[in-house]
C-alpha cells in the first residue's frame, strides 16, 4: 500500500496524514473532512476521491441527472444579492403552467 503514497502529490503537506488514512482504508473524522473542504489543492483532492471510488468500484462510476425545474421565477422577497427573482410584472418574470412544468419534467426524465 505504501507505493500508491509516493503517486499521491500534494502542495498542501496538511493532506499527508489524510492520504495516508485514504491509502490505508480507515474511516476519516470530522477534521479530516474540514481539512479537505478547506484544501486549494483540488487536484490533490481529485486524486484522493478516486482512488476511494476504484477501491469501492472498481472502474466503473456512477452519476444520476439531476434537474431542478423553476416554475416561477416571480418573488416578494427581492433580496439584494439575487440575481434571479423577478416583480411580478417585471421584464423576464415567468410563471409555468402546471403542464409546462410537467412536460419540462417529462422532457428531462426522457434524456436520461
Amino acid at each position: 500500500m505504501m507505493a500508491h503514497l509516493h503517486a499521491f502529490a500534494t502542495d498542501d503537506v496538511r493532506l499527508q496524514g489524510v492520504a495516508a488514512k485514504v491509502l490505508a482504508g480507515e474511516r476519516l473524522n470530522a477534521a479530516d473532512a474540514l481539512l479537505l473542504y478547506g484544501t486549494a489543492d483540488v487536484l490533490a483532492l481529485g486524486w484522493l476521491a478516486n482512488h476511494v471510488r476504484e477501491h469501492m468500484h472498481g472502474d466503473r462510476t456512477y452519476f444520476n441527472v439531476n434537474r431542478h425545474i423553476n416554475p416561477t421565477n416571480v418573488c416578494v422577497a427581492a433580496c439584494r444579492l439575487c440575481a434571479f427573482g423577478r416583480k411580478k410584472d417585471a421584464p423576464g418574470a415567468y410563471t409555468m403552467a402546471l403542464e409546462e412544468a410537467f412536460s419540462t419534467a417529462a422532457s428531462g426524465y426522457n434524456e436520461a
